[in-house]
């Protein structure tokens, strides 16, 4: 066995960028996100998939939103999740329920990028919604569907506010 080292090893960066690059490539990801949340709220304005009777998207409606947005399926729960939780994404109530824009959502469109990614950023992280575990299992072996019930994790606000 070797010998503990009094001190970690030093770790060096492995590149350095400076502050315009960094803020530039913040500001192309914020951009992404709104058109992402965008061309999603787009497709599904006239009316999205069906809610499942227990609640939820269905994996194959989740595969339609993961071709259609050029993502992978977690990708794709994540911006649905992130639409829903803000409010511009809601069943539509009616007798055969569909996911479908709200009118939040055309009001979001109407005001200023920073204000569009404010509200993103802010949703996400007070969001208690974990999309990541959507397509695992529940206790009952049940799948997890993006939407549903069984993604809150009431300390997901607290990780998030620690990264």
């Amino acid at each position: 066995h070797r010998a503990p080292e009094p001190l970690p090893p030093a770790v060096e960066s492995a590149a350095s960028h400076s502050e315009r690059v960094v803020d530039a490539t913040a500001a192309g990801q914020a951009y992404t996100a709104l058109a992402t949340v965008e061309e999603l709220l787009k497709d599904w304005d006239e009316g999205g998939p069906n809610v499942l009777r227990a609640g939820g998207l269905s994996v194959r409606d989740l595969k339609r939103a993961a071709v259609a947005l050029d993502v992978a399926e977690p990708v794709a729960a994540f911006w649905i999740e992130l639409a829903y939780a803000a409010g511009l994404l809601a069943s539509d109530g009616d007798v055969d329920e569909r996911y479908a824009a709200t009118p939040a959502y055309d009001e979001w469109r109407e005001r200023p990028a920073a204000e569009r990614w404010a509200l993103l950023a802010q949703t996400w992280l007070a969001a208690t919604r974990t999309p990541g575990v959507a397509g695992g299992r529940d206790a009952k072996d049940r799948v997890l569907s993006a939407l549903g019930p069984g993604l809150d994790r009431s300390a997901a606000p607290e990780v998030r506010h620690r990264v």
